[in-house]
């Protein structure tokens, strides 16, 4: 796997993390709908690190194959153990500075992750802890996504997922439950990016073929696709609508972070780099330390959350994600994973 390769995963996830970062910052700002509504590209970069997991984990599973119960190990254990204890540490500072009520049942519910089953559980120490159940289910059924492309082959498995997730979709929007989240975020939902990231790196593998080599006119062309197609399907279908605009959300985001990458110069790769490298610390804590941040600033200022409230959190957010991240690689090797 070439140094390039490496650097456009950090780089994905980097930015990916970032937007989702910003988008929840801005919520908390009095901006104009129209700004509010364009602020919600950030959330598509779910799209694209459901993706690159599947693309990775594809690249590692080749390099060194594994019986599933040494995979869930490595992999489960990776995602779960860092999550765990930053559930019990956000769940302390709710207590001692009377942010939520953290009861024993909601840390139970995350400790033992039947969360993801529950509404109101399923949003307790964090809004953004959704996506966690959704990596978690994506990582658990890994296998036999590739036991499915090592039999039929790579279209086989896309024709299934894709298929399966628009079943789920159906299904939701049938129910009237497109706007729950144990609903619309649960990984059926999301199962056929993954499984196109674990394609492409099969293709990748064997053919050399990079998506994000593709030419200039066909990659600026599918972007712009893509992204009118996620603005106007909501538009158009309102909750439906965003339930059914996975794939242009996709292809517009992934886009748009490829030529990013093309376009920047190496101090903006850089640092997206460096993001990536500390975004599951990032992602757990920048909540928690949004709400700590935007209160000290109302009670220090005694003006509303602003650009500069934003901008300065998130560079003190940074370097803390920094080191919670080191925590993280040291437990990694405590647990010899």
């Amino acid at each position: 796997m070439s140094k390039a390769r490496i650097d456009l995963i950090d780089f994905v996830k980097g930015f990916s993390i970032l937007t989702i970062v910003v988008m929840h910052y801005l919520q908390d700002l009095d901006l104009s709908s129209i700004v509010m509504k364009l602020s919600a590209f950030g959330g598509a970069g779910v799209h694209a690190f459901i993706f690159i997991s599947g693309f990775g984990l594809y690249l590692s599973h080749d390099r060194n194959p594994l019986p599933y119960l040494s995979f869930l190990r490595r992999r489960f254990i990776k995602i779960y153990f860092p999550y765990a204890i930053a559930v019990l540490i956000i769940a302390g500072i709710d207590y001692y500075l009377d942010y939520n009520e953290p009861s024993i049942y909601k840390i139970a519910s995350h400790l033992l992750l039947f969360k993801m089953f529950n509404e109101e559980l399923m949003i307790s120490f964090g809004y953004h802890f959704w996506f966690i159940s959704t990596i978690i289910q994506l990582y658990l059924t890994f296998p036999l996504f590739v036991s499915i492309r090592d039999r039929f082959g790579n279209r086989w498995l896309m024709v299934i997922t894709i298929s399966v997730s628009l079943l789920w979709g159906a299904t939701t929007a049938a129910l009237d439950k497109q706007e729950m989240r144990i609903w619309n975020s649960f990984f059926l939902q999301y199962v056929w990016e993954f499984a196109l990231g674990i394609c492409l790196a099969s293709v990748y593998l064997k053919k050399g073929y990079a998506v994000w080599e593709t030419r200039w006119p066909k990659l600026i062309g599918v972007t712009v696709v893509g992204l009118a197609l996620y603005g106007a399907l909501p538009i158009a279908f309102g909750e439906v609508g965003k339930l059914f605009n996975d794939f242009p959300a996709l292809v517009g985001y992934l886009g748009t972070a490829i030529l990013l990458y093309r376009c920047a110069p190496m101090p903006i790769r850089s640092f997206m780099n460096w993001i990536g490298s500390i975004s599951y610390a990032f992602y757990l804590f920048h909540l928690i330390l949004m709400e700590i941040f935007g209160r000290a600033y109302q009670n220090g200022f005694g003006r509303p959350l602003d650009f500069l409230w934003m901008v300065a959190s998130i560079a003190i957010t940074l370097p803390i994600s920094a080191y919670a991240q080191k925590g993280i690689t040291w437990l990694y090797a405590k647990l010899k994973l």
